[in-house]
Order: structure tokens, then sequence, then C-alpha cells
């Protein structure tokens, strides 16, 4: 009886962490990008992270080794652009087509926002641009609003000719089941994996001169050695 006792509270609490609603949450304004992700009712920011250190005890530890405060150098922002992230798309669209066709049910699309503005110096790249962009996303967008459920969009796409640089920002929200993610993760996370790996090495900010300078010193130190 004991056993039995046992299985079913077993079984049942799986059943509820099956059915946990999780979801990531993209958001891109400013050049910057930040990221959620939801584990039930919980909402967790992972990129960027947070900074634990708070900023009493930086001038606490300033103040007892004596040293003026400078401040700190600023962190290199990564050199994300709409034509990068619109080549992850194309890399990403075929095991995303994929993972959709099975589990398609069970995804919800909260939010997507997009609004991009296509610029260039010269206005005949712009145009091309602009014309390579609209035959990306528009087939891309219907595809997806006639395989998923698709709750809130609003996309906007502009050409200025006066602008030096093309700019963006968007939002994307999409939740489903634990039991549904599971099985994304299984049949298409390897093939998501690499697009995403280059995309993050393409995007790397360079260092800053303070880094460049701590990793020359610490090679003359283990060369000394």
């Amino acid at each position: 009886m004991l056993l039995w006792i046992v299985f079913g509270t077993v079984a049942l609490v799986v059943c509820l962490l099956l059915s946990m609603k999780i979801g990531v949450r993209v958001v891109y304004d400013a050049a910057q990008l930040r990221v959620w992700l939801q584990l039930g009712p919980a909402m967790l920011q992972v990129y960027p992270e947070k900074n634990t250190k708070s900023d009493v005890g930086q001038k606490w530890k300033r103040a007892k080794k004596d040293v003026p405060d400078q401040g700190a150098e600023k962190m290199p922002k990564r050199k994300i652009t709409a034509e990068a992230v619109l080549s992850l798309l194309k890399e990403l669209l075929p095991p995303f087509l994929d993972a959709l066709g099975r589990v398609r049910r069970g995804i919800r699309v909260r939010c997507l926002s997009l609004h991009l503005v296509i610029s260039d110096p010269n206005p005949a790249e712009a145009a091309r641009r602009y014309g390579m962009v609209n035959s990306v996303l528009w087939p891309l967008l219907a595809v997806l609003e006639n395989t998923v459920s698709v709750e809130r969009r609003t996309v906007q796409i502009e050409l200025d000719f006066g602008a030096r640089q093309s700019r963006g920002e968007g939002e994307v929200f999409l939740t489903m089941r634990l039991l549904h993610g599971a099985a994304v993760v299984l049949a298409d996370g390897l093939r998501c994996l690499r697009p995403l790996l280059r995309f993050w090495k393409e995007t790397k900010p360079e260092k800053t001169q303070q880094q460049k300078q701590e990793k020359a010193a610490s090679v003359s130190k283990t060369d000394a050695a």
C-alpha cells in the first residue's frame, strides 16, 4: 500500500512539473539586448546578468585601500546589428519550423513587436536592404501566424535615406508547457546550438585597453616563472 502511495505522489509531481508553463522574453531596444526566462509564475533575467556587488561595498573597499575613486571602465557592449540578427533568424528558420510542426498547439506567442528603420549612406544600398528585409520577414511572419497562436503582433519596417545607420527595436515573448519545451530541446536543440554560438562569437565585443594590459601582465608573469 505504501509503495502505491509513493508511486502516485511521484507521478503527480512529475505531471505538475511537465504541465508547468515556461517561456522566454527577448527585448532589444536602445542597442541593448535583454533576455528573461519564465519558470511558472517567476520571471528571471538571464542577460545581462545583474551585478551582485553593491555600490556601498565597493566604496568601502576603496576607502579601506585609500585609493581614490577613478571610476570603473565601462564594459564594451556586444556588436548586435540588424543584419546579424536577420542572418541568425534565417539560420534558425529550418529547425524552428520543424519544432513548430511537432508542438505548435502548445506554443503561444504572447507578444511580437518589431520596428526596423533601414538606412545607409548609399541610397541604392539602403533600398536593397529594405527589399531584402521585406522579402524575408513577411513570409516568415505569415508562416508563424499560420502555425502557432499569435496573441499580439506589431511590425513596422521603414526606409530612411537621411540616416547613416540602420536601427531597430523589438520584443518577442513565447510561452509553452515544460513538456513541449523538453520535446523541442531533445529534437532540435543541437541544430539551433551552432548558429547561436556563431552569432555569440561574431557579436563579441572587443577587449578594452584595461583588459589587454591585464592579459599582457599575466603572460609576462607566466613567462618569468
